[in-house]
């Protein structure tokens, strides 16, 4: 079945599980259309011998929300068709293509007991994080994903200060793009809270993960895919102390115990003549890794200044998975400050170091990010976003790399009586240590999404 097909199907089953509740329900439904063109010089982000194109989107979306006391259900649907000019065989004009969905509900099964969370998002993600990227590119180091994710939980208060809360979790994440690990995950939770006073609350955290990825045969080497499998078991203890009514900080530590499946399996030799992008099996293992444990733990802050400022940060070492490299052990501090009023202002650092745990790779990248808008009268303003990056990668298989990404976007918008109008440019450069990879993209846009 089709992708969209089964938003719509999963939406109506949802919905009519709803009819119940009717009476007592409350139910938004908002349309809208956007309409916009573009140029861009440098639509493959290429160091040399640059194509440009005139870009026309087409985007008409619909949001739907429906709470009543057994669900509330959230889904922002839309279809995002793209019209290249002179690059036609990029156009994306089928349904397939152009779907971009996000639905999220949460239903009340047992009052205060028994819930349901289901979650499903269809949209464009990054391949590899170190690879290019420019903001407002649509092509690039880009692929279609899917993530459906069902999330039955109970819910107990054993004693006045006590929770515990049982979850079971299923994911399944598919990916367009042939290098992506398509998978399928099971999580089985427990979570054991306690009141210590009246601002210190504990909790314990026990979990087994069941992670089996799908083998794609149109990958370069299938054998990397299954020696990502494997079992895990978590446990973790935290304590959250809210120091002031406006000052709280939270702290976890804990362990990861992981068992590979298939590590015998031959993945990739680093030391081989034969390259793996040209088809060509090598016998050996990129990373000498079996049965792994880890430790997790972190600490972070959050201060909420007025009711329009707020800052915070923090350390934390954790794990995830990348789309097409398995799984990576993250370390770092991050830190952000934002203002909510008038003049809206979100800043983000970030310095971070991912160790890829089946690969002879490492990324260090340190940045900013700033954005906000600037109203001029109360419908019209700027809006911005500024964006620096500085990477360090180690790889064994595609060599090592140093670059500074810079991103710069300035908008213009002006509110009207059937939406808002926006026009802007866009700048993004790269300079890296290898010149094939060094390159400059400029944009030019204008859009206007109507609301019905």
């Amino acid at each position: 079945m089709k992708l969209w097909i089964r938003f719509f199907a999963l939406s109506l089953l949802l919905a009519s599980m709803a009819l119940p509740s009717i009476v007592k329900a409350e139910f938004r439904l908002t349309p809208s259309l956007l309409v916009g063109e573009e140029y861009n010089d440098n639509i493959y982000l290429d160091a040399e011998d640059e194509e440009s194109d005139f870009i026309t989107t087409i985007n008409p979306s619909l949001n739907f929300f429906w709470s009543t006391k057994v669900v509330d259900l959230n889904l922002d649907w839309g279809l995002r068709f793209r019209y290249y000019l002179k690059n036609s065989e990029e156009n994306e004009d089928s349904l397939d293509q152009s779907q971009r969905a996000r639905l999220d509900a949460r239903f009340k099964l047992m009052r205060d007991v028994l819930f349901l969370h289901v979650s499903d998002t269809y949209e464009r993600v990054t391949i590899d994080e170190s690879e290019k990227g420019a903001i407002g590119n649509d092509l690039v180091n880009l692929t279609d994903s899917n993530t459906l994710r069902v999330n039955p939980y109970l819910q107990l208060e054993p004693w006045r200060t006590v929770t515990t809360r049982l979850d079971y979790i299923y994911e399944n994440i598919w990916y367009d793009d042939p290098e992506g690990i398509d998978s399928e995950r099971h999580v089985a939770r427990l979570t054991v809270s306690k009141e210590i006073s009246a601002r210190i609350t504990g909790r314990i955290t026990g979990s087994h993960t069941l992670y089996r990825p799908k083998s794609r045969d149109e990958r370069y080497f299938d054998d990397f895919d299954d020696a990502q499998k494997y079992d895990r078991n978590d446990a973790t203890v935290g304590l959250t102390y809210r120091v002031t009514d406006r000052l709280t900080l939270d702290g976890h530590y804990g362990k990861a115990w992981i068992e590979y499946k298939d590590v015998d399996d031959p993945v990739l030799d680093p030391g081989g003549d034969r390259d793996p992008r040209n088809g060509d099996v090598l016998d050996g293992s990129l990373r000498d890794f079996g049965d792994q444990e880890l430790d997790l733990w972190g600490i972070n802050a959050r201060y909420q200044l007025t009711e329009e400022v707020s800052f915070g940060g923090g350390y934390n070492v954790t794990t995830s998975h990348t789309v097409s490299e398995g799984m990576i052990e993250t370390e770092g501090a991050d830190a952000f400050l934002q203002y909510a009023r008038r003049n809206r202002i979100a800043l983000r650092a970030h310095a971070t170091t991912s160790d890829y745990l089946t690969q002879e790779r490492k990324d260090d990248s340190w940045g900013i990010a700033v954005d906000g808008d600037i109203p001029w009268t109360n419908r019209m303003g700027f809006d911005y976003q500024l964006a620096y990056t500085d990477y360090d990668n180690e790889d064994a298989i595609e060599g090592d790399e140093q670059y500074k990404r810079y991103g710069l976007r300035l908008g213009f918008y002006r509110d009207m009586k059937l939406g808002r109008f926006r026009t802007g440019y866009t700048y993004n450069e790269n300079v890296s240590d290898d010149d094939d990879n060094d390159y400059t993209n400029n944009i030019v846009y204008v859009e206007m999404r109507f609301t019905f």
